[in-house]
């Protein structure tokens, strides 16, 4: 899109207004509202429901970034603000509702602060399935130089992608793959912790369901704070 300087005096066309103006401005707007007809190559949108940028690349539109804050619909145990929920008080796990769908392939899920009332791992479910996690964590302790391991056979939920230390923060980072669609959804680099034990997680979960939204879980005690954020990315 070519740019314009306009000189002293002259007239502003209706053209002008729609050409340099119109489509070289950030335009404010809802995923469902986004401009379809008269696009040009380097327009940019701002989605208000999602609270995210996105440009147009001449075929389709593409969020701006690579990873995209998502703004999730709801939240139980917690409260959504932006792009961010809010661990309540003394919960014993929090739901995050809205955030998958097809408009990304992967996510990356980080929960961090607020405080554990025990030392635990924690783990993750997704939508309200309680059946077929499978994985592998390697992990150590500080106290060993022995490489340990823990499997994770048809589990009620994929554990071992999170944790801390009691009277500490909570802590998740993990990337879910393909979640919004009905086939197996992939857990890539769980940051395990449980006290003084540190690992990584890789697993899946072997039910061809799409979801929309997942639940945190310490395996022991509560929850107190903490926010969680989630990421999509194509």
């Amino acid at each position: 899109m070519p740019f314009k300087l306009w000189n002293s005096a002259e007239t502003l066309t209706s053209s002008d207004v729609n050409t340099y103006l119109g489509k070289q401005s950030v335009i404010t707007c809802t995923e469902a509202t986004r401009p379809t007809t008269g696009l040009v190559e380097g327009m940019t949108i701002y989605q208000t429901d999602t609270d995210n940028l996105w440009f147009y690349d001449g075929a389709t539109w593409m969020p701006a970034t690579p990873l995209q804050p998502i703004k999730p619909t709801g939240a139980t145990n917690g409260t959504v603000s932006g792009n961010v929920v809010t661990v309540g008080n003394g919960v014993s796990s929090v739901t995050v509702s809205g955030v998958f769908s097809s408009t990304y392939n992967s996510y990356l899920i980080s929960m961090e602060g607020g405080t554990m009332s025990a030392s635990a791992s924690i783990g993750l479910q997704l939508g309200a399935s309680a059946t077929g996690y499978y994985g592998f964590l390697s992990y150590g302790d500080v106290g060993a130089n022995t490489p340990l391991g823990a499997a994770r056979n048809n589990s009620t939920i994929m554990n071992f992608v999170g944790g801390g230390v009691a009277g500490q923060a909570a802590h998740v980072h993990v990337v879910v793959m393909s979640p919004a669609r009905a086939t197996y959804t992939k857990f890539v680099g769980g940051a395990y912790q449980n006290g003084n034990a540190y690992g990584t997680l890789q697993g899946e979960h072997r039910v061809a369901t799409a979801y929309t939204s997942f639940l945190l879980q310490p395996d022991s005690g509560t929850f107190t704070g903490g926010q969680i954020r989630v990421y999509g990315y194509r």
